[in-house]
């Protein structure tokens, strides 16, 4: 298929570069690997966006729909599940290899981000075991967080930005392996009123169960 333009990633980028390529009547194709939105539908997709240009407040996942309905509208073609393998420059274009097919472009962008999301594990024991057993590693739909006690394990943005989905819901605490949150002060404020439990200067050490996560073992630093 010869295209003018490939761009691999379905992302904010790589949508965005879509339409403006779309609309110049550049024959433009998206190649992801994923489902399509990038990290705000993969990783937090119940989030409410605040920092978004033109959105006060917006779900993550319905500004990533909005995204890939706006790139389709003006006629980009996006196809997704669908990763880019290899890149081979030949002598009057490029050719993208992907797990599908072949595409034959005169350019190519590279809109890939952090790249798929990929779990990074705490290294504790019976993590792996009680995987999709009550250890996640993005947040699962509030509907099944409702009554439930939820540890977060993180001191940046992401983690308190989860927790906080979770603090009306839920009884929440905030696991860090530091003395001091590196997340926004605004994020460290909201978690802090909203009451939820912290343990600084703190490890995961060992989560206990059988067929559900019963009981996480933490191995908290001596206070200087």
């Amino acid at each position: 298929m010869q295209l003018d333009l490939v761009i691999i990633g379905g992302g904010p980028a790589g949508l965005t570069a879509g339409i403006y390529a779309a609309s110049r009547k550049l024959r433009c194709l998206v190649l992801e690997a994923g489902d399509g939105g990038g990290q705000p539908m993969n990783i937090y997709p119940e989030k409410g966006l605040e920092n978004y240009p033109g959105f006060m407040v917006s779900e993550a996942k319905e500004l990533a729909h909005k995204m890939i309905s706006h790139a389709q509208a003006a006629g980009c073609e996006l196809r997704l599940q669908e990763p880019a393998i290899d890149i081979e420059d030949k002598d009057d274009h490029l050719l993208v290899r992907s797990s599908q097919d072949e595409y034959e472009a005169k350019a190519v962008i590279v809109a890939i981000g952090a790249g798929l999301f990929k779990a990074k594990r705490l290294g504790a024991k019976g993590e792996i075991e009680l995987e999709g057993k009550g250890v996640y590693y993005k947040l699962p739909d509030r509907s099944d967080l409702i009554g439930k006690r939820i540890i977060f394990v993180g001191g940046g943005n992401s983690a308190l930005e989860m927790a906080l989905q979770a603090c009306d819901i839920s009884d929440v605490c905030v696991v860090h392996r530091r003395d001091q949150f590196r997340a926004d002060s605004i994020y460290v404020e909201r978690i802090t009123a909203a009451g939820a439990q912290t343990y600084m200067n703190s490890e995961v050490e060992e989560i206990v169960g059988k067929d559900k996560v019963e009981k996480v073992i933490l191995k908290i630093a001596d206070q200087p």
